[in-house]
């Protein structure tokens, strides 16, 4: 798939832990950490070894690249300690310095101290609650490096439809 990608400008994939597990060419620009939860056990036998796992994305990252990961999660923020790759935190419960956070309606990133806050509405966008805004702050912070116009990004998050009968009110 990804010899076929040859003039896209950026490809976005979602990559499960075992995809992870038999994958060790694949080095991203940007890797996303969303959270870690017991889950999967079944294949990974136990906690620990699934941790491994998932984290592997953001170990492959690029040093170059950028890992984006929740604030909020405290094995996922234990996984990106040592991570050489320069990071972002989102949290959808506090404000930060860098990354991304909720805040009155809106999401917020910062992604260079010099740089002002970008706010983004959400009142029109279809996505609700705080998972789902969590996952928006990371779109958001992962498409920081390429997009730089916040009304492409605002668009973005406006027109997404959510599959039929996932996420939706």
């Amino acid at each position: 798939c990804l010899d076929e990608m040859k003039t896209a400008e950026f490809l976005v994939l979602e990559i499960s832990s075992y995809q992870m597990e038999t994958c060790p060419s694949l080095k991203p620009s940007v890797g996303c950490l969303l959270n870690i939860t017991e889950d999967h056990l079944h294949w990974h036998e136990t906690f620990p070894a699934y941790v491994q796992a998932k984290a592997k994305l953001i170990r492959q990252t690029a040093p170059d690249g950028l890992v984006i990961y929740n604030g909020e999660d405290p094995t996922v923020v234990q996984c990106v300690e040592q991570i050489p790759s320069h990071r972002l935190m989102f949290s959808s419960k506090r404000q930060l310095k860098l990354g991304g956070w909720v805040d009155n309606g809106a999401l917020t990133i910062k992604t260079g101290l010099k740089e002002a806050p970008q706010k983004f509405d959400l009142a029109k966008v279809a996505l609700k609650g705080i998972p789902a805004w969590e996952n928006m702050l990371a779109a958001l912070l992962a498409l920081s490096p390429y997009i730089k116009d916040a009304q492409i990004l605002q668009k973005g998050l406006e027109s997404f439809v959510p599959l039929p009968h996932r996420l939706q009110i």
